[in-house]
């Protein structure tokens, strides 16, 4: 991670950011103040924009910088924003930017990896994975973000235009569908007598402009008779690959699948796996849960999100959505929930920089007001030194006020100097000279009934610090 030279507020953070942002995923990640100013970036940002720009001011082009400029002005706004998806570096990025209290914002560039994966996606749907879908009676396609086919398996091809070999490749999907007045999606070579079909929407990719799978069903095809253990066994590997958390329930409510991005993202106990949705969630809304994945598997046909709590991440309220899964052998459900641990670490990290920073802030003004109480003591003292000579019974005890009152002014730079209202000045210092002070102090407060002794070694060096 790099930390820059920002603004007073921000430096405290600086450190505390740096050791997290390198642990970061491959997105790459920012963090700006008010100013505009780059307070720090992961090593990813720093390949991706050469010397470190501060956003927006990272891609070339009018149009790019002012969707980075409307989507940072939106954050400050309403507390997160997302940009258009623009092309850098070589490969065609989405920001999201997030407010964090008042004074920062957290810019996340995702989509540079989406390219390596939506390829593997795409030669698995167009391969042989792909055929082995079709034959347990899925059409699968992979759909760019402008809804024309990336790829699609042959039994699609078959349906949609009656040739397993044909290229559908950059057609409009929508192209190939019908719906009657009822809702319900046809193919279109196959008029309104033929077989409704069933459209599922896999996204796997963060942001807007990615692609997504899409399978399609026929309604009246009975998969869980016919989906023979190899067919459901790959289904359930081309899941496992996606970095979206999916998990599948069966029609008795109880998981039949879950992927490690959802064994993550749900924190699941591996050695005690649950069995049934609501047992991952919190006791307020077990019954939520439970009552959405009976609605579902019983043919709820919309998609839905919901809003739960994880038992073991209790202050963290996420999105699961829900929908009906047909031709995916047992299973009756999908849960779809993506894995935010990443970003909401960082997020809870920036926040509790934040506080320290406001602590910070705080003991400096503590400390001001302490300073001018010991400015008028340290006076008086003085004033009564200078009526008081050596071997007067009150000089010693005069001399007392005024050590541990300058004692007590010492403390209070040290305060100003964590705020970063005042600067270090340290100096040599010899240390048995410094107990020594500090053990008259003890021994007054002590009190008679307790005797302490300070042993220390000879010829100790001096040491640097600031007193």
């Amino acid at each position: 991670a790099v930390a820059t030279e920002a603004s007073s507020e921000a430096s405290e953070i600086d450190w505390s950011l740096a050791n997290m942002l390198a642990s970061m995923s491959n997105d790459a990640i920012a963090v700006t103040d008010r100013a505009g100013r780059l307070v720090c970036a992961n090593e990813r940002f720093g390949t991706l924009f050469p010397g470190y720009p501060a956003p927006p001011a990272v891609v070339i082009g009018d149009w790019a910088a002012s969707q980075l400029g409307s989507a940072g002005r939106a954050a400050w706004r309403d507390g997160q924003a997302s940009s258009g998806s623009f092309d850098a570096a070589g490969a065609k990025l989405t920001a999201h930017v997030a407010r964090v209290g008042d004074s920062l914002l957290v810019w996340r560039f995702a989509g540079a990896d989406a390219v390596d994966l939506a390829k593997q996606a795409q030669a698995l749907v167009a391969g042989k994975s792909g055929d082995r879908l079709g034959q347990a009676g899925i059409m699968m396609a992979l759909i760019g973000a402008d809804g024309r086919v990336r790829a699609a398996n042959r039994v699609l091809r078959l349906r949609a235009v009656g040739d397993e070999l044909a290229m559908i490749e950059g057609r409009d999907i929508t192209r190939f569908l019908i719906t009657d007045n009822r809702g319900t999606v046809r193919f279109e070579r196959e008029g309104l007598s033929g077989t409704p079909i069933r459209v599922l929407e896999i996204p796997f990719l963060d942001g807007d402009a990615t692609p997504m799978l899409v399978a399609l069903l026929d309604e009246e095809y009975a998969p869980a008779q016919e989906m023979g253990a190899e067919s459901t066994a790959h289904v359930r590997s081309l899941i496992a690959l996606l970095p979206t958390g999916i998990a599948l329930v069966g029609a008795d409510g109880r998981f039949a699948f879950m992927n490690d991005a959802f064994v993550r993202a749900a924190h699941v106990n591996g050695d005690a796996p649950p069995l049934y949705p609501g047992d991952l969630v919190v006791r307020e809304d077990k019954s939520t849960l439970a009552d959405a994945v009976r609605r579902f598997a019983a043919g709820a046909v919309h998609p839905m999100d919901l809003t739960v709590r994880f038992a073991q991440a209790p202050d963290e309220a996420v999105s699961l959505s829900i929908a009906s899964a047909r031709g995916l052998g047992d299973a009756a459900v999908l849960l779809s929930l993506r894995d935010a641990g990443e970003e909401g670490q960082l997020k809870r990290q920036v926040a509790q920089a934040t506080k320290m920073q406001a602590v910070g802030q705080l003991a400096g003004g503590v400390a001001h007001d302490f300073n001018n109480i010991l400015t008028a003591i340290i006076g008086h003292c003085d004033l009564m030194l200078m009526r008081h000579a050596p071997g007067d019974s009150d000089y010693d005890d005069i001399q007392q006020i005024l050590l541990n009152s300058n004692r007590a002014a010492a403390l209070t730079r040290q305060l100003l100097a964590f705020s970063r209202q005042q600067t270090l000045r340290p100096q040599l210092l010899q240390l048995p000279d410094i107990i020594s002070e500090v053990s008259n102090l003890l021994k007054r407060l002590l009190g008679e009934t307790v005797e302490l002794v300070v042993n220390h070694g000879r010829n100790l060096g001096p040491v640097r610090a600031d007193p």
